[in-house]
């Protein structure tokens, strides 16, 4: 008895007991943290966050500031000032602190050689390419005609009414390439979209709670369907221009000046590793991958696909950086809408800007910096998960954004509005789940 007792509870033996059993649980958290990658999850907040803020922040403008083309118009002069306040950051950053912030994004988000000493921002960022203009031009104009359509519709109806109209793109989608382009879909991917349709037509129905006329109602929800039809064909337009090559790792030219790749091998690698933990964080939900018509949210920042594979007019190996997309869209946007903005001021009784009180400024200048950092994040998160994971997050950002648009602006739901919207959250995951085609 005391030979086994000896035997069996000697300090050797427990010492390799417990270490045994401590690397069995290191493995199983090694494991259990290999599938969270924590730097994903904390851009998808700062993404929802400034959503809701971005969402919440235009409603609030144009409860006291009356013109939606005014607003269009500031919405991009802040996007290209922005624009131009980050790359003079980055290049004064690396200039004189020698610091490499530039790492802390994708690969594609600036000008490749925006860290060398012969960039110059003038010529090679403010000078458009013939290119760059046949790129951004008509996506620039897709975004004139979305932005002003979104902002007469949140003027109107509620922000919840607004993205809930917008929850119809996949069914947009779906039914422009079939009928347009001769594209014949799965019937699973029509069934799917069947609880989505229904909830959005309930969800449209009149609420007696609702201090609107019909006229308005119908008016606002009329802007936000042009508006989620815009965005979507804006999206489709892209597809043609702006095409995923996946092979298409080894050169990295830009349509600015055809500059090569500055990222050194260890940040290669680094960058593939958060692609692995990110794909097996989002596969978590247990959905399949890449989908070229997993489109739950089309907008600007939906154009540009995961890790800058893209050619343009298929000429091969030439992209746009991210940077640049959305700098001359909102130039290009700002210049068709000033002829709007000019005629709407001259049948105004006095200057819209000098109705911005510093309330007003203040929001705007909330809105156009959370537009902003939402735009430069979801840039982020398109770098580091597949089309489809990207879709997912998009409806939980979407889902988010109409629960707190109805918190905050504490609009009172009727019966079939709730039911609406819970068949309209069932729909898009249904349409993501099963609806979708995906590679194999």
């Amino acid at each position: 008895m005391d030979s086994y007792s000896s035997k069996s509870y000697s300090p050797s033996h427990l010492s390799d007991t417990f270490l045994g059993e401590s690397s069995k649980g290191y493995s199983r958290l090694s494991h259990i943290y290999s599938l969270f990658n924590f730097k994903l999850i904390a851009l998808c907040i700062v993404w929802y966050l400034t959503s809701v803020l971005s969402s919440a922040s235009t409603k609030l403008i144009l409860r006291d500031f009356k013109y939606p083309v005014s607003l269009t118009e500031i919405q991009f002069v802040i996007n290209a000032f922005l624009c131009l306040l980050l790359l003079l950051s980055i290049r004064f950053t690396k200039t004189l602190l020698h610091h490499d912030i530039h790492r802390s994004f994708p690969n594609g988000t600036f000008p490749p050689s925006l860290i060398t000493p012969n960039y110059s921002i003038t010529k090679n960022f403010l000078t458009p390419t013939f290119l760059v203009l046949k790129t951004t031009v008509p996506m620039g104009m897709f975004q004139f005609l979305g932005q002003i359509a979104s902002h007469n519709s949140t003027s109107i109806i509620p922000v919840s009414l607004v993205h809930t109209i917008k929850a119809l793109s996949p069914l947009t989608t779906v039914l422009i390439y079939r009928f347009l382009f001769g594209k014949h879909f799965p019937l699973r991917t029509y069934i799917t979209l069947l609880p989505l349709m229904l909830g959005v037509m309930l969800s449209c129905t009149r609420n007696d709670k609702l201090q609107l006329s019909n006229d308005l109602f119908w008016r606002g929800s009329l802007f936000a369907f042009l508006s989620m039809l815009i965005f979507v064909s804006q999206n489709i337009f892209a597809k043609k221009i702006l095409t995923w090559d996946s092979n298409d790792d080894k050169k990295n030219h830009t349509l600015n000046d055809n500059a090569c790749d500055y990222f050194s091998s260890k940040d290669q690698q680094e960058e593939r590793d958060d692609d692995r933990r990110a794909k097996a964080f989002l596969d978590s939900f247990n959905y399949k991958q890449n989908s070229p018509f997993s489109l739950s949210n089309p907008s600007l920042t939906d154009l540009v696909l995961q890790n800058e594979k893209y050619h343009v007019d298929n000429q091969e190996n030439k992209k746009l950086d991210k940077l640049s997309v959305l700098f001359y869209c909102s130039i290009v946007g700002f210049v068709l809408t000033l002829p709007f903005y000019l005629v709407s001021e001259f049948n105004n009784p006095i200057i819209s800007l000098y109705e911005i009180t510093p309330n007003v400024l203040h929001n705007i200048l909330l809105y156009g910096v959370s537009h902003f950092i939402q735009s430069l994040t979801a840039f982020q998160i398109l770098g580091m998960v597949s089309p489809v994971n990207y879709s997912i997050a998009n409806i939980l950002k979407r889902i988010i954004i109409i629960c707190c648009s109805i918190i905050i602006e504490g609009v009172e739901l009727g019966l079939m509005q709730r039911l609406g919207l819970i068949l309209t959250f069932i729909g898009l995951y249904c349409y993501d789940k099963w609806g979708v085609q995906r590679n194999r």
